[in-house]
């Protein structure tokens, strides 16, 4: 299942390799929300993967975009506790 957001690009990582066949690249939306007359700014860091990494090619801070996305999620053992992450995985992003 897909989801989108909307807002404004406020942050973008570099390129990192984590392995000859594995790239990705960070990158931080910017979300403004109003409720019962309040006005709340949520900061989304999402994720692209390999290939999709030049979909941020060209977008400058402040840039207005809709992301869609999959979440994904791993649970992983350390020292036998068990930890849970979760990523938002983008796979488009247009200018709005």
């Amino acid at each position: 299942m897909s989801y989108e957001v909307t807002g404004n690009i406020e942050f973008i990582h570099e390129r990192e390799r984590l392995t000859d066949t594995f790239t990705k690249r960070q990158f931080v939306v910017e979300t403004v929300s109003t409720n019962d007359g309040k006005t709340y700014t949520n900061y989304v860091k999402m994720q692209v993967f390999n290939d999709k990494c030049a979909l941020l090619d060209g977008l400058e801070l402040g840039d207005g975009v809709k992301v869609t996305f999959d979440i994904g999620g791993r649970k992983y053992q350390v020292e036998g506790d068990t930890k849970y992450y979760t990523d938002l995985r983008a796979w488009k992003i247009e200018k709005v």
